[in-house]
């Protein structure tokens, strides 16, 4: 089954999450309440279902009309990292695949498991990256990241001058910075490794600032 998937490209995704968090964080708390965001302001009820991850595959879903979101119950009370950024991620699907997810046809999760099986991959494919791209910029936004990024780069500058002094190559040590960054920013945000990690790469900006 195809799909009407508009391109979005990195900067556009960016935006949404950008202007969501404005319309909706505009304390610009961290870590993103994300959850209240969604049941207090987006009237959104948040519901565990036992067994979904072995059923689709996939930690939640969003109904088709939009009402509810449900989250594997084990995610749900267990995993509060990959909660989160379910949560960030259906509501990628809300904000960007709104009249997709309208024509589709689906009420169960016994029918969704159907649907997305019909899907075009490649089709699939650019509703799920733009749905964790946006998940990603919305929990580590902007506001908070510049200041604690460069923050936490200080620290590690000297392990950085230490490899250069042996003439350790940038591509060498560079994906071990990101990761030390990762693992010190990660809890600030409440959000996996992973997630900070793609945040990083994904936008140049960051990356392009370890020296």
């Amino acid at each position: 089954m195809k799909l009407p998937v508009k391109w979005l490209g990195k900067n556009d995704l960016k935006k949404a999450a950008e202007e969501f968090n404005a319309k909706y964080n505009p304390e610009k708390a961290v870590p993103v309440p994300i959850d209240s965001i969604i049941e207090s302001r987006l009237n959104i009820d948040i519901v565990p279902m036992a067994g979904l991850k072995e059923e689709l595959d996939n930690d939640g879903f969003i109904s088709r009309d939009f009402t509810t979101i449900h989250i594997d119950q084990n995610i749900y009370f267990n995993v509060d990292v990959r909660y989160r950024f379910s949560l960030a991620h259906e509501l990628g699907h809300f904000i960007l695949h709104k009249e997709i997810y309208r024509d589709l046809n689906y009420s169960t999760v016994e029918d969704w498991a159907d649907t997305y099986e019909e899907i075009d991959s490649d089709d699939y494919g650019k509703l799920e990256f733009q749905a964790n791209h946006f998940a990603g910029c919305l929990l580590i936004p902007d506001f908070a990241l510049n200041p604690l990024y460069r923050e936490v780069l200080k620290d590690i500058l000297p392990q950085i001058k230490a490899a250069q002094e042996k003439t350790i190559p940038r591509e060498t040590y560079l994906d071990s910075v990101i990761g030390n960054i990762a693992r010190k920013l990660a809890p600030q945000f409440n959000v996996s490794l992973t997630c900070v990690e793609s945040r990083i790469r994904n936008d140049e900006l960051y990356s392009k600032i370890i020296p």
